[in-house]
């Protein structure tokens, strides 16, 4: 699995469920990764509508048992959707947000394609600062990229030690 997403200075993802930042060049780069993958999105996340989700399979994570993503998969725990994914490679599945999502699914991920925005930003949710989480180890770093008065850098982090949840592709499979 991997991970997607812009991060102010501070780690800031969003602030009252709107994206902090809006850089085409973000929004390029995630449509170039994601497109014909499997997107996996909170529910709060899959209602912001900053997800462009034309032609898109997504699996939105929500425990409200009653929830519908409309012609979207729903999985209402972290067991059933790894039942979803049993047949789904790692480098066919991004995760992008929100926090809850992020840090619930961290340890399964290999990958962590973070657009970094070199600017302090209020935010109310966050993502786990990369540099200082001792299994991932920053893999590649595409410099400093101006637009809109913004500098920023694509950041590819890599998890030394993921956890395989491939016995939960198995588990599923025989359930």
């Amino acid at each position: 699995m991997n991970i997607i997403a812009m991060v102010s200075e501070n780690w800031g993802l969003s602030k009252e469920n709107n994206s902090i930042f809006n850089i085409s060049a973000y929004n390029e780069f995630f449509c170039e990764m994601t497109r014909g993958k499997l997107i996996i999105a909170g529910r709060k996340t899959f209602e912001s509508g900053i997800l462009k989700t034309d032609g898109k399979d997504i699996i939105v994570l929500s425990r409200n048992k009653a929830y519908s993503a409309g012609e979207n998969a729903v999985a209402h725990s972290i067991e059933e959707f790894f039942r979803m994914i049993r047949t789904k490679t790692d480098e066919e599945i991004f995760i992008v947000g929100g926090e809850e999502i992020f840090r619930a699914l961290l340890p399964f991920c290999k990958t962590a394609y973070i657009t970094r925005v070199k600017k302090y930003a209020e935010a109310d949710c966050f993502m786990p600062d990369f540099s200082k989480l001792i299994s991932w180890k920053l893999a590649d770093c595409i410099g400093e990229v101006q637009e809109s008065g913004l500098s920023f850098s694509f950041e590819m982090y890599e998890n030394q030690n993921p956890v395989e949840y491939v016995k939960s592709r198995k588990n599923a499979q025989t359930a």
